[in-house]
């Protein structure tokens, strides 16, 4: 152990604060080094001198009198009332701010409702659109013929128009289904 490490915890071992290995392994050290051992006899000799000279104080009741009477003389200092202090110390006004918080809480949840109503709306005009052009789109295959599958209302511009993508007619030629092979 080095002298370095044993003289910071000296105090905490005179005061038998360290933990049972570490005292140990200062008791140790302590035994073979002599500066150490030589710190740790100056460290008691100086907690005995400020025992042996220090003094219990014990004030005069004339101490304390003059004491509480030097307080009730002292001009009483009040703190300047803050911005909010001052301003909720009106109750029309805290009646008034918390009005204003209500009415403020309510339109924001009125807002919210209307616009998740809305997306609602939106979502329900979307699903009956798809539903729509995909019931128009279905002919039999057996009864139109491949290319009838591809060519029906929607394509030739009978269908509403789709707000979300202009197509163009799409024209298909089976070159299996030609006999002019």
């Amino acid at each position: 152990m080095k002298c370095e490490s044993c003289t910071e915890d000296l105090t905490a071992y005179l005061d038998g604060e360290l933990p049972l290995s570490r005292a140990e392994e200062i008791s140790a050290h302590l035994r073979d080094c002599g500066p150490c051992s030589e710190e740790l006899r100056e460290l008691r000799l100086a907690g005995e001198f400020v025992k042996a000279h220090a003094l219990s104080l014990e004030p005069q009741p004339y101490l304390w009198n003059n004491l509480r009477g030097r307080i009730g003389g002292m001009p009483e200092q009040r703190a300047a009332p803050g911005l909010l202090q001052s301003w909720f110390a009106q109750r029309w006004l805290a009646a008034a701010a918390s009005l204003a918080a209500a009415v403020a809480l309510t339109l924001g949840i009125r807002g919210y409702l209307g616009y998740r109503q809305s997306q609602r709306s939106l979502q329900n005009y979307m699903v009956s659109y798809i539903q729509q052009r995909e019931s128009q789109l279905r002919m039999p295959a057996a009864a139109a013929g491949f290319e009838g599958v591809f060519r029906t209302a929607a394509f030739d511009g009978a269908a509403p128009h789709n707000p979300f993508a202009d197509t163009q007619s799409v024209s298909f030629d089976n070159p299996f289904r030609s006999g002019e092979r």
